[in-house]
């Protein structure tokens, strides 16, 4: 029955939840061998915060070191103690890995980015020479769009651009080129919400002594 859901071809349909299967290391073992890989297993292990909302794992043969010596010792068993749906991507493999490059003007930042690029599988993101790529499409009668690219119109683009690079199987490790919101607030919110938190930050200085 799951063979005939999994395996179904619905466009759109790659990732499926079990829930409350497999119960038995029969069960996952043979799931595994007949029907597809398990990816992860999201123990729910409640908060630390309140007791009450505390999940007790009942022991049915799935304890947490039999279930990780069945799965290869691949670390697939994956706690949440509460739900986040970028933690869930990641466990499931989808983690967007990405980094801030920021400095001041002839700081350094464009150079250190490409370098870091050049031995990490990366892929460069110049954010305002994304945004004026974008102002042709914004014309209306043939009129030049003047003043700043909307905010959402960059982020629109940023998204369609990596989500484009994942269904081609394109996993980059993507440098931000400085940023382009007017604030960092608002450009780390709209970073974290759609990508998750950032492999590291670099800030470059240039010192102009050592030329």
């Amino acid at each position: 029955m799951l063979k005939k859901i999994i395996y179904s071809g619905i466009e759109g349909r790659d990732k499926f939840i079990l829930s409350d299967f497999p119960d038995s290391i029969k069960q996952a073992q043979e799931f595994e061998q007949h029907c597809a890989t398990i990816s992860a297993v999201i123990l729910a292990a409640g908060t630390s915060m309140n007791k009450k909302n505390t999940i007790d794992i009942i022991d049915n043969g799935l304890s947490i070191d039999t279930i990780d010596s069945l799965l290869q010792k691949e670390h697939r068993l994956k706690p949440m103690r509460c739900w986040d749906e970028s933690t869930f991507s990641e466990h499931l493999g989808s983690r967007t890995n990405w980094a801030f490059v920021m400095g001041g003007p002839l700081s350094g930042k464009s150079l250190v980015a490409k370098l870091i690029a050049e031995s990490t599988k990366g892929k460069v993101v110049d954010m305002n020479a994304l945004a004026e790529s974008i102002r042709p499409r914004l014309e209306v009668d043939e009129q030049p769009f003047e003043g700043r690219i909307p905010d959402a119109e960059v982020e629109k683009d940023l998204i369609a651009m990596i989500q484009a690079d994942k269904q081609a199987g394109k996993k980059f490790f993507y440098l931000f080129d400085g940023r382009y919101h007017e604030t960092v607030q608002k450009c780390c919110s709209f970073m974290v919400s759609s990508f998750g938190v950032p492999s590291c930050i670099i800030t470059t200085k240039a010192d102009e002594k050592e030329i």
